[in-house]
């Protein structure tokens, strides 16, 4: 058990994707310290998978990044919104798909000791192509082994697996 006691908690910031909160903290001989943690909107990642066990994953520009990024479906869940119905609505919007199944195979609680968010990922399969809503003018791309697309490379990847898994809790799904 911890030796600091939290004292008061108040939020600081609050937008639609996050919240930041001020924690104090004091010890048993009265020291005080004081903490700001970002928590972010739970979300849901989603990786299609076909018959014939191909993934699609998405081309991105990310202005944060300054680059186009390979990443799978994702995104935030809304208020209320069950995790299954997030991946659903996700699945669709970004990607112009619809899938007959869908499994959670994991929950992963990423924290450090600034930032806090809870990733629901989900494998789709059965799927069907819908297109009647224009997804964000995203490039769905099919990627045959992670290695076609030339801006991915996996063995860092695969390589930081024992790391990432160490680092974050990861709750698997019954």
């Amino acid at each position: 058990m911890s030796q600091w006691k939290i004292i008061s908690q108040k939020s600081i910031l609050k937008a639609k994707l996050f919240d930041v909160k001020q924690i104090d903290f004091e010890n048993k001989s009265g020291k005080k310290k004081t903490h700001r943690v970002a928590e972010r909107v739970p979300i849901v990642s989603v990786f299609p998978l076909t018959d014939s066990y191909e993934i699609y994953l998405l081309s991105e520009y990310r202005y944060m990044l300054k680059k186009t990024i390979i990443e799978a479906v994702a995104g935030h869940m809304e208020k209320k919104e069950t995790t299954i119905a997030a991946a659903k609505r996700e699945l669709k919007e970004e990607a112009g798909i619809e899938a007959q199944q869908l499994e959670e195979i994991a929950r992963i609680e990423m924290s450090g000791s600034v930032f806090k968010s809870k990733v629901h990922l989900f494998l789709a399969k059965e799927l069907g192509e819908i297109w009647d809503s224009d997804p964000y003018d995203l490039d769905l791309d099919r990627i045959y082994p992670f290695s076609h697309h030339t801006d991915f490379n996996p063995f860092p990847l695969l390589l930081s697996l024992p790391l990432f898994f160490h680092s974050f809790r990861v709750y698997h799904s019954c």
